[in-house]
Formats: structure tokens, C-alpha cells, sequence
């Protein structure tokens, strides 16, 4: 895997992430923090999905981005070998 791959997923994930905060955003319905029995309110189903989604969004963002620490290192290691 190389490092624009790595990059393009990166991006990727990031707009699914952003797209994933969009129906979040869509899901939630303010409430009136004055009326207790809207405080009670059952939370969506949408809203739950949305959130649950993102958890291997951040995933797969942050191994793309050790992969690339990763292969910044064995770069450096292969220059220092050839120096």
C-alpha cells in the first residue's frame, strides 16, 4: 500500500465522517430543556446508526494514518541505509 492510497482513503473516510455528522445533526431534534417530558424523549434510531457509524470511520482513519507514520519511518530507514 503506498501513501496516496493511504491518502485517498483518508480523504474518503473524512467525507463519510463529515456526511455521517450531517444525519447526525439531521437525526437530532432540539428540545425545550424547559419541559422535562422532552427531556425524556426517545433517541432515533437514525440518530444511533449515525453514531455508531463513525466508530470504524475513526478506525480505519486512524490506521491509515499510522500506515503512513509507518511508511515515512521505513523511508528513512532505507535513506539512511543508502547514505
Amino acid at each position: 500500500m503506498t501513501i496516496s492510497n493511504n491518502l485517498n482513503s483518508m480523504t474518503q473516510t473524512m467525507q463519510d465522517f463529515s456526511d455521517n455528522a450531517v444525519k447526525i445533526s439531521n437525526a437530532f431534534e432540539p428540545i425545550d430543556v424547559n419541559n422535562e417530558s422532552e427531556l425524556n424523549a426517545d433517541v432515533s434510531d437514525e440518530l444511533i446508526n449515525a453514531i455508531v457509524d463513525q466508530i470504524p470511520q475513526q478506525i480505519s482513519y486512524e490506521a491509515n494514518a499510522q500506515a503512513i507514520s509507518v511508511q515515512n519511518e521505513v523511508m528513512d530507514s532505507l535513506i539512511n541505509i543508502t547514505a
